[in-house]
């Protein structure tokens, strides 16, 4: 009876856990966060698998026992899939910090060493069993190594969960920083699973625990999508409506908006298509992002409607020129990349004081926004009287030389 409701529970997260990789892969998402979301999945549901079956096996369900090898194999899968399944939580968990240490090929080669270590025991445990064994009567014991590699994986997944808490201070977001305590949570799993390993095989609970887990971060996640714009990449209005409510009732006197408008993004559609519009609307995104990650206070960047933009952040009027600046300088940098047109963009900065609601400030910022835009319009419009000015000199000098 013990060994079926045992077998069961875990049939239950085997189905949870399928699911979620069901639509997880066919949301089709291929960001570095997802990537590592699916390869914990895949993990996660090959270790339940392999202690599925040991325990149907081993459990007396069948008439016949197991051979020793069959029970070596899959609870020698059952520990491979836990260290990988870790580590891909690992990599979960940096990109949601947004370090990038897990995205970068040098530096994940570097982490691959320490991984090597328990999986390493486990492989050697066939010959040495000093990780666990299987008893002649079929039974799971565990031995000391085994103690080493359940605190090397909570070592490691806990200075993650400690970095990703650490970051949530840099997180302006609500949702965001809330879905990053979630997932530090991890670790927790862990510590339940190796202290429960001291009352034996009789509690399940860490599969309980870690599909728990799981679903709430895909849940967390999809609803980070659907706040997210599809095409750039960055909060929708929608989201931008929630969080301005967030911070006109948390404004602490120290908060600013800005808001980017794409200088005569219409003659990009008009002359190179829809299709590069979206690209400039997506180049536009990143120099945005790529200029808000440095600030110690991570600003909110949303895309606003059609080729506006805004960001928030919390910061003084020094920093919001640094911020300036930096978008500026993203700017130069992709447009000495281009062949074709350039980007230009036009960006107004407005205080919000306190007692303002969210219409007036977008309103202030807009006719912040627009000025500049009229006075670039202006100047451009000045630029191109004189340059045709001088060309039509020169032609009236060619004429009068020729003569």
């Amino acid at each position: 009876m013990e060994v079926m409701l045992y077998a069961e529970v875990y049939l239950v997260c085997i189905v949870v856990l399928g699911i979620v990789t069901f639509f997880a892969v066919r949301g089709g998402s291929d960001s570095s966060s997802d990537r590592w979301f699916k390869a914990m999945l895949a993990m996660f549901l090959l270790n339940f698998v392999a202690n599925f079956f040991f325990k149907l096996v081993n459990g007396g369900v069948f008439a016949e026992p197991a051979h020793h090898e069959f029970s070596y194999a899959l609870k020698t899968i059952y520990h491979l899939s836990l260290c990988l399944g870790v580590f891909a939580w690992c990599g979960y968990a940096d990109s949601e910090q947004g370090s990038g240490i897990f995205q970068r090929r040098k530096s994940l080669l570097i982490l691959l060493i320490p991984l090597a270590l328990p999986l390493l025991m486990i492989l050697f445990n066939l010959y040495n069993h000093l990780v666990f064994e299987i008893s002649d009567t079929g039974a799971y014991v565990r031995h000391i190594l085994f103690q080493v590699e359940m605190g090397y994986l909570l070592f490691g997944s806990g200075i993650l969960a400690v970095r990703l808490v650490l970051r949530t201070r840099a997180e302006s977001d609500p949702n965001q920083r809330a879905h990053m305590y979630l997932t530090a949570t991890f670790p927790l799993c862990i510590a339940l699973a190796w202290l429960l390993s001291w009352m034996g095989e009789a509690f399940p609970v860490i599969c309980v625990a870690i599909t728990a887990e799981i679903l709430c971060l895909y849940i967390g996640g999809a609803r980070n999508e659907i706040s997210m714009d599809k095409l750039t990449q960055v909060n929708n209005r929608q989201n931008l409506i929630g969080f301005m409510d967030y911070k006109e009732r948390n404004n602490n006197g120290n908060v600013y908006l800005m808001m980017i408008d794409v200088d005569e993004f219409k003659q990009i559609n008009d002359n190179y298509g829809h299709l590069e519009g979206d690209a400039a609307l997506v180049a536009v995104a990143g120099i945005l992002k790529r200029a808000c990650g440095p600030f110690p206070r991570r600003p909110y960047i949303a895309r606003f409607g059609g080729d506006e933009f805004v960001i928030i952040a919390e910061a003084d009027g020094y920093d919001m020129q640094d911020l300036e600046d930096a978008i500026n300088a993203e700017l130069q940098k992709v447009n000495a990349a281009r062949q074709t047109y350039q980007l230009m963009l036009s960006i107004g900065v407005v205080h919000w004081d306190k007692g303002l609601d969210h219409k007036q400030v977008i309103n202030l910022a807009d006719i912040e926004m627009y000025q500049v835009k009229r006075a670039r319009k202006l100047e451009r419009e000045a630029g191109r009287a004189a340059e045709r000015t001088a060309e039509h000199e020169q032609l009236r000098s060619k004429d009068w030389n020729g003569r």
